[in-house]
This record gives C-alpha cells, sequence and structure tokens, in this order.
C-alpha cells in the first residue's frame, strides 16, 4: 500500500468498520475517509502515467480513535424541515449535484469498475481532510 493509506481490519456490521490508524498516526474523531480500490493507471496520450484511478467503495466518518485504530462508521445528513434548509443555506452548503450527460464520442469510452465493489479486510482507506 501507498504511504498515508490505511486498511480495514474489521467489519463489525453494515455502518461500522475498524482501520489500522489510531492516535498515534494523528487519526482526529469526525476525519472523514474513503474505503477504495485502487485502479488502473491513467496515462495520456503520449502513454505517459499521470496517476492511479481510485474507485471509491464507501465514504466515511471516524468517530472513534483509539491510540493504534479506529472505527470509522457510514454517516449521512438528513434534511427533512424547511427550517434545516434555510439554515444550510445560511451557511453557505449547497444543494447535492448530480450527474448530467455530455455530448461524447460513444466509440472513444473506456468504461471502467471497480473488481470488488464490496468492502472486504484489508482494503485501503484514504484519507481526505
Amino acid at each position: 500500500m501507498a504511504a498515508g493509506f490505511a486498511k480495514v481490519i474489521q467489519i463489525i456490521d453494515k455502518y461500522t468498520l475498524i482501520i489500522d490508524r489510531g492516535l498515534k498516526h494523528h487519526i482526529t474523531n469526525g476525519q472523514r475517509v474513503q474505503v477504495i480500490e485502487r485502479g488502473p493507471e491513467i496515462k495520456d496520450l503520449n502513454g505517459e502515467v499521470l496517476g492511479v484511478y481510485d474507485f471509491v467503495k464507501a465514504e466515511l466518518t471516524i468517530t472513534e480513535v483509539y491510540e493504534n485504530y479506529s472505527i470509522a462508521k457510514s454517516l449521512c445528513e438528513v434534511e427533512n424541515t424547511l427550517l434545516s434548509k434555510s439554515v444550510a443555506k445560511m451557511f453557505g452548503q449547497e444543494n447535492q449535484k448530480v450527474e448530467t450527460e455530455m455530448p461524447i464520442n460513444e466509440s472513444q469510452v473506456t468504461p471502467m469498475a471497480p473488481t470488488n465493489p464490496n468492502i472486504s479486510l484489508g482494503d485501503a482507506v484514504k484519507f481526505f481532510n
């Protein structure tokens, strides 16, 4: 694994994982992480490697931090009232964005998909905030 990546070491339930990084690795409560599968190398038109595409299996929040490991949970915010939407707007939080189709050359599409979309022991965990 590349430096800076943790691993899933236990799956507690459909909402909760344990990762192998904790306080001694500067992990903090509330930190966001992604469980990923390392994908293919991305190359420019001359064949130069530009990087690796990571498939995101889940975005999680660290909820408990111990010396050598942390608990990560799948959490999402639910807006269910007009008041909560008004408060979110006051703090500059945008509405959810959705994908929009582009006019593309269909013959040049190269699909990419993860080998295993399910979270498994040993999956890489990337920190992003």
